[in-house]
């Protein structure tokens, strides 16, 4: 009935080709009572056709009829899926919108932990770099006041 994979014009073309084609077998039904009661025309200016004819017109005007109610509820009925479907695409642009905002502010957010990352990491190879001046001074005073004991050792051992 409604293939979703197609346009809404796609679907409709069928609907719209019965509707023209009704309208065709109308007129043409029409122009053939027209032409046959124009050889059979009285000075009355009245037209007689025979119960055949009558009840073939009848029966067109009723298959007519059928093909056109039809196509209304036909009509109607996509008419219903197009407004339900405008109601879910706008709920899901809305839900995009929403989802779009969600990720800029979270990209924001991700900006800022990598600057501050950045910053932290600086931060720490500062410190880094002071403590392992601290450590080589702490060792170079060390080894100073192991040579400074051991001379005063010595030196003292020798007196």
């Amino acid at each position: 009935m409604w293939d979703k994979s197609k346009s809404i014009w796609e679907n409709l073309f069928p609907f719209v080709v019965g509707i023209l084609v009704s309208l065709v077998l109308f007129a043409f039904s029409c122009f053939v009572c027209s032409v046959s009661s124009a050889a059979t025309l009285e000075d009355k200016g009245t037209y007689q056709i025979t119960g055949r004819q009558l009840r073939v017109l009848d029966s067109n005007l009723k298959k007519l009829k059928d093909i056109n109610e039809l196509q209304q509820s036909r009509l109607n009925e996509q008419q219903s899926q197009i407004t339900q479907l405008n109601e879910k695409l706008a709920r899901a642009e809305k839900s995009l919108e929403e989802s779009n905002e969600a990720l800029t502010t979270a990209d924001g957010a991700l900006t800022k932990a990598q600057d501050s990352l950045t910053s932290a990491n600086k931060s720490l190879m500062k410190l880094s770099k002071e403590e392992k001046r601290t450590r080589l001074r702490i060792k170079r005073q060390r080894n100073t006041f192991i040579v400074v004991s051991s001379l005063l050792l010595i030196s003292y051992l020798k007196k």
